[in-house]
Order: C-alpha cells, then sequence, then structure tokens
C-alpha cells in the first residue's frame, strides 16, 4: 500500500508586503549603528579621561606600576575553518623529523614516527656536536633507550663501545650480536694494560701520511695519552693536583720506560720513579738521579696503589686481550666490583683510556662511546677534565659520546652547588647538543630545569611522562617521544626482569 506525502506551499508576499519588512530591517540596522557608534564615543571619552594631564613618559607610570600599560589590550579575533587553518599556521606541533637515522618510536606531537641522526643533524648544522645524555631514574627506560639505540645503530655500520659497565647489564646484548664482553675482577684473567698505544691508525691526522709502527709507539699522541692518564690517576689518589716537578718527574720516567722496553707497563714506570736510570743530560732540570727520585717519590707510592688491593693484577701487566676494530660492539662488565668507590672511578679511568687509545683514528667509521654512571668519573677533578677533553674530540675521530646520569642530583658526588668542579660536570652537561630526559622526581624538577635549561612547558611535560616516554632536546627543538621496541628488543634490553615482565 502506497503512502501520499502532502506539499506545503507557502504563498508569495505581495509587493507592499516586501517593502514594509525592507523599510523595517532597515530602520534596525540604523538603530544598531547608533547604538554602536554610542558606544564607541563613549569609550573613547573613557580612554580620554585616563590620560589628562602630563604624557607619561616611554616607559609608562613611576613607581610599582613602571612599564606596565593603563589602557588594556584589545586581541582581534578571526573565524577561519580548520581546513584553512592546517595550511595558514602548520606549526602548531612540530613537523615529523623525517626518516633520515634511527627509528626511535613516536613522535606524540606530530603523531609519525620519531628518527635521530645526530651525525645527519651535524651535517645540517642543527646540531653544534654529536654528544648525547641520557637523564632517567631506575625503571624509566633510560637503559632500554641506550641499548636499543646501539642494536640498530649496527645496521648504519656504526659501532659500540662501553668502556665501563658497572652492573654488567650489557653482557646479553653485546654477546648477541657476536661482540666481545670482557670481565675483569672476580675469577676472570683478563687484564688491560691502559699504557697501550692502541691501535694504528691508518694515517696520521695532520699530515694525512702512513702511520708506522715506530710512530705509533714513540709518536706524540701516545705520550699526551699516557701522561694524561697517569696525571689523572696519580692526582686522584693523591687527591691533590702534581705539581708541575712531580708532572716533570713522571715525564722523564714514562719516556725511559719506553725507550728501554717499548711499551710500557705500571711496574715498570713505578720501578723507574724510584730507581730513576735516565742519563744525566735528559733530566730536564734535575740536578741528579736522586733529585729526581726525591721529587717522584710520592708519584711512586701512589703509583703503588694501582698494583694492590682490589686493582691488583688488572692492570699491572701487558694486556691478555686485544681491541677487535671489527667488533659489532664491546663492553667492559665491572660488577665485581664496589659502586660509587674510588677504586670504581679509577678502574672505570682505566679502562676508557685503554679504549681511547684503539678508538683513535677517522678510519673506523661513525662509533659510539656509552659512559654508564658517569657521575663516577665527574667525582674526580682529573678524571673529570679527561672527560671534558676527550667530548671535544668527537668531530676529529667521528665519535658520539653518551652519558647516562640517574638525575641531575647525581652531579652532588662530583661537588657543591656553585664550586668550581660541579660548574666544569654541569657545563659538560650543558654542552651535549641532544638531551634525552626521562621522568624525574618532583624533587628534582627545579635542578632539572636549571641545569637543562628547560622551559616551563617542557618541564610540566617531564613530570608527567609515561614509563618509556622521554623529553628530546635536539638542538633548539623539544620533541616528545614514546619508545618503541620489538619483542626481542624488550627480552634483550629489560633490567628489571627478576620483579616480572614489563611492557
Amino acid at each position: 500500500m502506497g503512502i501520499k506525502v502532502g506539499t506545503l506551499v507557502v504563498g508569495r508576499r505581495t509587493r507592499r508586503q516586501r517593502r514594509a519588512a525592507s523599510k523595517a530591517e532597515k530602520r534596525l540596522f540604523h538603530r544598531i549603528s547608533d547604538e554602536q557608534r554610542e558606544n564607541r564615543r563613549r569609550q573613547k571619552k573613557e580612554d580620554d579621561a585616563l590620560w589628562e594631564g602630563e604624557p607619561l613618559p616611554a616607559e609608562g607610570e613611576a613607581g610599582d606600576r613602571m612599564g606596565r600599560s593603563v589602557i588594556p589590550a584589545y586581541v582581534s579575533t578571526t573565524r577561519i575553518t580548520s581546513n584553512k587553518a592546517r595550511v595558514q599556521y602548520p606549526f602548531l606541533a612540530p613537523a615529523s623529523r623525517g626518516q633520515e637515522g634511527v627509528l626511535i618510536g613516536n613522535d606524540k606531537f606530530a603523531r609519525g614516527p620519531f628518527c635521530f641522526d645526530p651525525f645527519v643533524d651535524y651535517r645540517k648544522g642543527s646540531l653544534s656536536n654529536t654528544n648525547m645524555a641520557v637523564i632517567g631514574t631506575i625503571g624509566t627506560g633510560k637503559s632500554s633507550l641506550m641499548k636499543c639505540m646501539a642494536l640498530r645503530d649496527l645496521v648504519f655500520g656504526r659501532r659500540t663501545f662501553i668502556p665501563g659497565d658497572p652492573k654488567g647489564e650489557w653482557t646479553g646484548v653485546v654477546q648477541a650480536v657476536g661482540g666481545a664482553a670482557i670481565t675483569l675482577g672476580g675469577t676472570s684473567r683478563a687484564r688491560l694494560n691502559p699504557l697501550d698505544s692502541g691501535r694504528r691508525p691508518s694515517r696520521d691526522q695532520e699530515e694525512g701520511k702512513p702511520v708506522s709502527d715506530e710512530h705509533c709507539a714513540y709518536g706524540i699522541e701516545p705520550k699526551k695519552q699516557r701522561l694524561g692518564l697517569m696525571s689523572s690517576l696519580i692526582s686522584t689518589l693523591m687527591d691533590r693536583p702534581l705539581t708541575q716537578a712531580e708532572k716533570a718527574a713522571l715525564r722523564v720516567a714514562l719516556e725511559a720506560t719506553v725507550a728501554r722496553s717499548g711499551t710500557p707497563i705500571l711496574p715498570t714506570v713505578m720501578e723507574e720513579v724510584f730507581n730513576p736510570t735516565t742519563p744525566v743530560e735528559r733530566l730536564e732540570g734535575f740536578r741528579d738521579c736522586e733529585d729526581l727520585m726525591n721529587v717522584g717519590r710520592e708519584v711512586g707510592f701512589a703509583l703503588q696503589q694501582l698494583t694492590r688491593g682490589e686493582l691488583k693484577g688488572l692492570f699491572d701487566g701487558p694486556s691478555t686481550i686485544m681491541f677487535d676494530p671489527a667488533s659489532p660492539m664491546m663492553s667492559i662488565n665491572l660488577e665485581n666490583f664496589t659502586h660509587g668507590s674510588q677504586e670504581m672511578a679509577l678502574i672505570m679511568a682505566c679502562t676508557s683510556s685503554w679504549f681511547e687509545a684503539s678508538l683513535r683514528g677517522d678510519d673506523l667509521g661513525q662509533r659510539n662511546v656509552v659512559y654508564e654512571e658517569a657521575h663516577e668519573l665527574m667525582a674526580f677533578p682529573e678524571l673529570l677534565d679527561r672527560m671534558r677533553s676527550n667530548f671535544k674530540l668527537v668531530r676529529r675521530w667521528g665519535l658520539r659520546n653518551i652519558i647516562a646520569l640517574h638525575r641531575i642530583s647525581d652531579l652532588d658526588a662530583v661537588g657543591s652547588l656553585g664550586s668550581k668542579q660541579r660548574s666544569v660536570a654541569e657545563g659538560l652537561l650543558a654542552d651535549t647538543s641532544t638531551r634525552v630526559i626521562y621522568r624525574q622526581e618532583a624533587d628534582q624538577l627545579e635542578n632539572t630545569q636549571r641545569v637543562l635549561g628547560l622551559s616551563s612547558t617542557s618541564l610540566k611535560a617531564v613530570e608527567n611522562l609515561a614509563i618509556g616516554s622521554g623529553l628530546w632536546q635536539v638542538g633548539k627543538q623539544a620533541y616528545l617521544v614514546a619508545h618503541q621496541r620489538t619483542e626481542w628488543e624488550k627480552f634483550m634490553t629489560n633490567t628489571d626482569s627478576g620483579l616480572g615482565e614489563r611492557q
């Protein structure tokens, strides 16, 4: 059965009706216009009353109202559709960084993938250096991020080296990719000679000529490396800087040992300090060997501490392992030693020096050096100075140094706020062009903002970050990134498996 639909027909208005309606609309328009003009006149009169008397200077009123405007600010509004707004205002959120480099995760603002390549950014001029700082408390995802970056960097041919792994967390990752995980202490018989001349680069950095064995063993670079390391170690043990005379005595002992036996080891240098054999004509200002021995006596006693106690057997002989430039990853497991001790700092300084000697040269390609628990080294002035010097070599050798901290208050071990040592450590952190900040406790926010120069918006984001999400400061740009991992990466990088699997 069909349904009939009626049609409503509206009759047309007559000419008289149309004229009457038009006149009514015009009267309404004029009335509204008159009211608006009257309102404008009234407002102008009120504004003029504010400026009666002498004109104010450019800075405004005197006293506590200086610099303030007495005239309210007016903000004009414009109506626009979202379809047009996306074209005219494209920077409401930062644009995606593109797809160059390692995939980190999701950019929460741009709603797209977040990729990062410090070497590409450096070439583009958006970064002043490739150094990176990762700051995050336990359980926020800091360690997982660094390990995933190292694993994914392998696709780009970049190797990763961990001079000191205090908790042994990198061992499984390194072994999984066929790398070398070296364990010191405990039942291990591994030994490193921190005074090794290191790997020979293919060419001289200054002259571009092939490097000979003799140049590698006796050249300027090994001399600087050895003298710098030993000065740092001895100063740390003596808890004071070396005098110029003590530095000269140490230099004479090193050169005598190298001339006699080639690659020096700590016991032979110590013996040369206690019993100098250097000819008189090469004593560098000392009257005789007895004078040299007296000046260097305290240096020799400090060297003894590097070959005894917890450090015995670690650095007091030729290396039992070799640096493998073809290894995708190398780490030194230090879980057998006490965290936060002076011995740990000395061990990390020695292992770092061993790696640094082997990483010289720009013929190894781009590579990463990860400093776990970096505050262990920063706590000692001479070791901090060495770290700062190494950070300046990134452009020369094609390195990316990554320092890891739990929180800014870790620097309290370096020195009190305002001290020279603390300022140097905070300056080193501030000089990193890339920072990744994971969630911080409420009592850490003020320090974090002060040292890293976070905006109030960024600080609010840090306070409320979810696990696995971090605030990335890449040069002058900030990104909120959720780190994404594969199931295999979760298995390899989780460090809290004893408490159960985490998503």
